[in-house]
């Protein structure tokens, strides 16, 4: 089982997930496959960081947004995926087999399917073994709900809750038994997947979990929180956000930390719900990739997050203000995301005065003391332009950028046009382009005969 100390060890276990060569949906059985036989080969298989990569998330949201800028020598520095998802090439895996933001998730779905049927097979002795079958049943469905939800996010068009038509979603997978054929399901019914295993690992979780890498009945209503925001459900987003503060009501003192340390959050920070490291794309680590320099213009002198998530390097602005506490982005779950989701439904929904409440009591331990001025009476519209500012800068390098953009695109009053250049030449990303869908990897269109998302 994962302890404390083997959490630390988490970066050099991120390396060993950049070999993979193989999509997962396209992988052969193997009869050396380990089968668990008990119930901490099945928790086992839930921590398994090495070969499945449970807590690790996606890069491609994170690069594709314009949370950051890429000089043309880092551009250059940076593999093809990297390199396509940047510039948002129409033809961005360019035939690649290994897609991690693809591959990874259906490692943690299948895990979670090998415990959830080795789970219909343990017969328990004694009434600890019944308690305890019942945990890892309902962090496996966690797990596969989480892993199916960002599959959904990044693979298929934006969406709104609840779903109309018969728009096409992912592959959702329910058994371990991978001569099952992979058919892309509609949005309604992934939808409908990932809600129903989120209301099995809700009645089985506890609160709070006994690590942060595991998840709880709070990871539950945030991912909820964050999946009913997107689809622009915003009252169910505050009734699940609602949920999260009443077992996660502080917020971090950022005027606590140290900005002259390299990383100055720690891993296991009081906002931190559950912890997801981004994978290990080149970009991450790179001295030439630096914040976009019209959000580093938007930090006010006093905001402590100028010097907790800025640091100056040779071509700009760097990031290091990740709540993994070193140089991953954190791609979790998280009060500060909770309780701006919040702030931004509430004022959708007409109820400025509890949003200005909320972006009061938030601000204020973001700032040096005396330096942020509280709102008071506001225009809703002008509410709203802050708090979407606040997004901006206080959930930096964490993939809801691209989330964002995907749904703010759909609204007539947020649509944003995104540019890049890179050697001379320019690069439009227009609102609600069919380039904000990415691709599915070829390999599993022609294995399975998808149909791929269109990218014209």
């Amino acid at each position: 089982m994962k302890t404390k100390n083997e959490i630390k060890k988490w970066p050099m276990l991120i390396l060993l997930l950049a070999f993979a060569c193989e999509t997962f949906l396209d992988q052969k059985p193997n009869i050396n496959m380990v089968v668990p036989t008990n119930l901490d080969e099945l928790q086992g298989l839930l921590d398994d960081d090495v070969l499945r990569g449970m807590n690790f998330g996606q890069a491609l949201p994170i690069i594709s947004s314009d949370d950051l800028s890429i000089t043309d020598a880092g551009l250059l520095s940076l593999s093809v995926q990297e390199r396509n998802a940047y510039l948002w090439e129409k033809a961005m895996l360019s035939g690649e087999v290994s897609v991690p933001d693809w591959d990874t998730p259906y490692r943690q779905i299948q895990n979670a399917n090998l415990v959830l049927e080795g789970l219909l097979k343990y017969k328990p002795v004694r009434v600890q073994d019944a308690k305890e079958m019942e945990l890892i049943r309902g962090r496996a469905y966690f797990y596969r709900a989480l892993a199916h939800t960002n599959l959904l996010i990044s693979f298929s068009e934006p969406f709104r809750i609840p779903l109309e038509g018969n728009a096409l979603g992912i592959p959702i997978r329910t058994s371990s038994n991978i001569n099952i054929p992979s058919v892309r399901m509609s949005q309604a019914e992934c939808i409908q997947r990932i809600f129903e295993d989120l209301e099995q690992a809700e009645k089985l979780l506890p609160q709070r979990p006994d690590l942060i890498s595991r998840p709880s009945k709070a990871a539950v209503f945030a991912l909820l929180c964050r999946l009913y925001h997107y689809g622009q459900d915003y009252s169910a987003s505050i009734e699940f956000g609602q949920k999260v503060l009443a077992i996660y009501p502080e917020l971090l003192d950022y005027g606590s930390l140290n900005p002259a340390l390299p990383y100055p959050f720690s891993i296991n920070n009081i906002e931190v719900i559950f912890q997801v490291f981004g994978p290990s794309f080149r970009f991450i680590s790179s001295t030439l990739v630096n914040v976009n320099p019209d959000i580093v213009g938007l930090f006010d002198d006093g905001d402590l997050r100028k010097t907790l998530f800025l640091r100056p390097q040779s071509s700009g602005m760097g990031f290091k203000g990740h709540y993994t506490g070193q140089v991953f982005p954190f791609v979790g779950l998280s009060v500060d995301e909770v309780r701006l989701n919040m702030m931004e439904s509430l004022a959708r929904l007409g109820n400025a005065e509890e949003a200005v409440e909320m972006y009061n009591e938030f601000l204020k331990t973001r700032f040096v003391p005396g330096n942020f001025i509280p709102l008071e009476h506001i225009q809703t519209d002008q509410l709203l332009s802050k708090i979407l500012e606040e997004r901006r800068k206080a959930l930096l390098f964490r993939g809801i950028r691209w989330m964002d953009l995907k749904r703010l695109n759909q609204n007539e009053n947020n649509k944003i046009t995104l540019s890049r250049s890179f050697q001379e030449n320019d690069f439009i990303l227009s609102p609600g382009s069919n380039l904000y869908t990415f691709p599915i990897p070829d390999i599993d269109v022609n294995e399975f005969n998808m149909q791929q998302n269109p990218r014209d």
